[in-house]
Formats: structure tokens, sequence, C-alpha cells
């Protein structure tokens, strides 16, 4: 009995390391999307831009899906 609680206390333990390191790289990851410029270093910075360079290629691929669709079916 105390091996079997031993195991479970051990289980919600690491679900809830595993929760909250998660949740940590999220909040990193926004942070470092929202800094400004002048609080990240350059590995920061570059990590900006990237996300901010695949957002828009992202946008681009949707907005011509749709165009292609438009032209294909609606005309």
């Amino acid at each position: 009995m105390k091996k079997q609680k031993k195991k479970l206390h051990e289980r919600m333990q690491s679900k809830f390391y595993n929760f909250k390191n998660e949740q940590k790289q999220k909040y990193d990851l926004s942070k470092r999307y929202f800094a400004s410029d002048e609080e990240m270093n350059e590995e920061e910075f570059a990590a900006k831009e990237k996300l901010f360079f695949l957002d828009m290629l992202k946008l681009i691929a949707y907005l011509s899906i749709f165009v292609i669709i438009y032209l294909l079916f609606f005309r």
C-alpha cells in the first residue's frame, strides 16, 4: 500500500513539474516575443525576428490560399 502511494505521489509530482516547466517555457517565449529591443541580447533579438518572420509567412500563406480558392470557385 505504501509503495502504491509513493508511486502515485511521484507520478503526480512529475506531472506537476512537467506542467510547471511547460508554462514557464510559454511565458519565456511570450516575454521574449513582446519584450522591447533594449531588454534583449542578440540571441533573443534573433529569436524575436525569426518568430515575426514565421508569423508573416503563415499570414501570407493563408491569404494566398484564400485567394486561390476564390479564383477557382467563385469566379
